[in-house]
């Protein structure tokens, strides 16, 4: 038997407005009336269960659109699916194309204004914007956020940081970033003219360097007099040589060594700044990996003088270490 269909009209839809009730058009659509309003309502079976579909409000959808919408959710049950499912997943796929769409400058645009308010001050909000806008904008600036990969974040990383002509673009690993992020913050927090400070790590005075005995006051009050600030560098150097492949102009460059060579210097042209970022983030990784306890100390000490020695001799033979 046949579903009888169509029992509405116009007249008997503006008749029930403001008279509460269910009002059926047959195969499944209702008008339902109640004190808030008027709306299409769509009520089906699937798997047993008796679902109900809002298919919208009488003041946007009338009797002729409101029938056009319930054909198309027959013909979504007549192929097997669940219309509520179905326009669940339409409207999370919307949601997630927008997303995708979204630019990495929208991002960051509309951080720094959700953020900005807990931000100590205005000119803390104008450096984040700056340094995004001169570092980050120009290679991701416009590309949506789902197609940023590790390798264009990288790129944006792996920028010159320069201190003068004629030295070398320094590479930072994610922790020395999050460090200078980190000093930003304190400097910050306890600035409380609003100025910003000339040095990444301050001295006790404005506009002072942290002095170059502060190392060694923190060793002896750590009571390591038997270490030096200049053993740290050693030891960055040894551990490159004894437990990495990195070549040896690679780690010298990366403790900013001069080339005694002038040949050398003559035909050396690049900065080998993608190698040297490879190594520093290999030494970022083994410092944060492990706590340095007394047998590793005892050991860093035993690489270093050996270390020293073994690239005398080289240097004496004329050999490069490698």
């Amino acid at each position: 038997m046949p579903r009888i269909t169509d029992r509405l009209t116009a007249l008997k839809v503006a008749r029930a407005v403001g008279k509460p009730g269910m009002y059926a058009d047959g195969g499944g659509l209702y008008l339902q009336v109640s004190s808030g309003g008027a709306s299409w309502i769509y009520r089906y079976m699937i798997n047993g269960i008796a679902r109900e579909m809002g298919l919208g409000p009488l003041a946007l959808y009338g009797l002729k659109q409101a029938r056009a919408k319930a054909i198309d959710v027959r013909r979504l049950r007549h192929e097997g699916i669940d219309p509520i499912e179905a326009r669940r997943a339409v409207r999370a796929k919307a949601k997630l194309d927008a997303a995708k769409a979204t630019t990495f400058k929208q991002c960051a645009e509309r951080y720094i204004k959700s953020h900005g308010a807990g931000w100590r001050n205005a000119k803390h909000a104008a450096q984040w914007g700056a340094t995004l806008a001169t570092y980050a904008e120009p290679i991701i600036g416009a590309l949506p956020v789902q197609s940023i990969d590790t390798a264009l974040v990288m790129k944006v990383l792996e920028q010159d940081v320069r201190g003068g002509p004629g030295k070398p673009a320094v590479p930072l690993s994610m922790r020395a970033i999050t460090i200078l992020e980190e000093m930003k913050r304190l400097i910050d927090v306890h600035d409380e003219k609003k100025e910003t400070d000339t040095f990444v790590f301050p001295g006790g005075k404005r506009d002072r360097p942290l002095s170059n005995m502060a190392f060694l006051m923190l060793l002896r009050r750590m009571k390591r007099d038997d270490l030096t600030a200049h053993g740290f560098r050693s030891t960055f150097r040894d551990w490159t040589a004894e437990r990495t492949n990195f070549p040896s102009e690679v780690a010298e460059m990366a403790l900013a060594h001069t080339i005694s060579s002038k040949v050398e210097q003559a035909y050396r042209r690049g900065d080998l700044f993608e190698r040297r970022q490879r190594l520093m983030t290999a030494w970022s990784t083994y410092c944060t990996g492990r706590c340095p306890g007394p047998d590793l100390l005892h050991q860093t000490r035993k690489h270093s003088l050996d270390g020293r020695r073994r690239r005398a001799q080289a240097l004496r033979s004329g050999v490069t270490q490698r």
